[in-house]
């Protein structure tokens, strides 16, 4: 999902010479990104030839190729159904806020999502999808239980777990030794994957977590490194957290970030710590850095007028507003100084993780050392 629309570009390197340990540096700075997305996958499954999905919107009329650039957020023609499919208050994250709230067994997705949706309307002048001023603190609950959720979908074993597992998939591509049984190869591209499914119509049902599972089952370990990552991801021992802060972040005041700005940017290049990672044999390259940023609103209320014209078009369609049967007028949630998101749009968490495949004899010192580091760099 996160290499290139065209894959991954092999290194001219033979695999004698190129060692695999950046794999988990590769795999952090991946993370957050989205550069081939469910949504492109979605567009090769409405619109390939044999697609079944395809056919059946054919016999009601509907356009798959139409269908699928919505789903893309590409339709700015008709920003009805753009606005349903990205925005602040769209589709998918009233689906999956519920959904991984009851799977997850929290209670930060039970908002009221009937009362949001009776409350819906859409404003024919401005061409914009609104809610009446009735369902206000509806929305506040709604934003707010998303950001909390957030917060717990980003838990730091989870992390450990996707980060492993990205970094075991971008090996197999990139080294894809296999017992010798198996008769086809593993998906290297995204090109791969659309050619399986406009090729195998039970490929899609089939690439799923067992996929990865069963190539990992029978993969050959380039190097001692990725047979220890194999391990421990098969053993269900997640990478460890060696380090974190989280701040809240605002433009209009000044966070303490120093503590932050160490661990991503100088903790792995710095002498000291690096000497003692060498006292207990541990690698750099088995160390990686995340960062994540969770937003209450794509934009904050703090903005200028004079600013506007520097945000994207796409982010200022992503805001919720707000609908008032009176004048019918349209405002901006995050313009409402009456409603607590008007506060927390000035506010982002920004999450900062250091993990390291560590053996657990290790850990305490090397834990101990990168909290003691920070904070000498912080009191400096």
């Amino acid at each position: 999902r996160d290499h290139e629309a065209k894959g991954i570009k092999m290194s001219e390197e033979t695999e004698d010479t190129k060692p695999s340990a950046d794999i988990l540096s590769k795999a952090g700075k991946s993370l957050g990104s989205s550069a081939v997305s469910h949504e492109k996958l979605g567009e090769v499954i409405l619109t390939s030839e044999n697609s079944e999905i395809g056919k059946v919107l054919l016999t009601y009329d509907q356009d798959p190729k139409e269908i699928s650039r919505i789903i893309a957020s590409e339709a700015r023609e008709n920003p009805f159904y753009t606005q349903l499919m990205s925005s602040t208050l769209d589709c998918d994250r009233f689906d999956y806020l519920l959904r991984d709230s009851k799977m997850a067994g929290v209670s930060y997705g039970l908002v009221d999502l009937e009362y949001i949706l009776q409350n819906l309307r859409w404003h024919e002048h401005e061409k914009r999808v609104c809610f009446h001023e009735k369902a206000i603190h509806a929305l506040e609950h709604f934003i707010t239980a998303r950001f909390y959720h957030y917060n717990i979908i980003h838990h730091k074993a989870v992390m450990g777990f996707e980060l492993m597992a990205k970094a075991l998939f971008y090996a197999m591509m990139k080294w894809p030794k296999f017992d010798p049984k198996i008769p086809y190869e593993i998906v290297r591209t995204f090109d791969d994957i659309t050619e399986k499914v406009k090729n195998d119509a039970s490929f899609l049902a089939n690439f799923t977590d067992e996929y990865f599972w069963f190539y990992l089952d029978r993969w050959i370990p380039y190097d001692d490194f990725c047979g220890r990552l194999r391990e421990s991801l098969l053993n269900r021992d997640p990478l460890h957290l060696i380090a974190e802060e989280r701040v809240l972040y605002s433009d209009s005041q000044e966070p303490n970030l120093a503590k932050y700005n160490y661990f991503k940017k100088t903790l792995l290049t710095d002498p000291k710590f690096e000497k003692i990672l060498k006292c207990e044999d541990v690698a750099i390259e088995s160390l990686t850095i995340t960062e994540r940023k969770i937003k209450f609103e794509e934009i904050p209320s703090t903005l200028e007028y004079s600013e506007v014209d520097r945000v994207h078009d796409e982010d200022l369609l992503k805001l919720v507003k707000i609908f008032r049967g009176q004048d019918r007028k349209l405002d901006d949630l995050i313009g409402e100084k009456s409603s607590i998101i008007h506060l927390l749009s000035k506010y982002e968490t920004r999450l900062v993780r250091v993990y390291g495949l560590v053996e657990k004899k290790k850990r305490k010192t090397i834990d101990i050392a990168a909290s003691e580091l920070a904070s000498e760099f912080a009191n400096y």
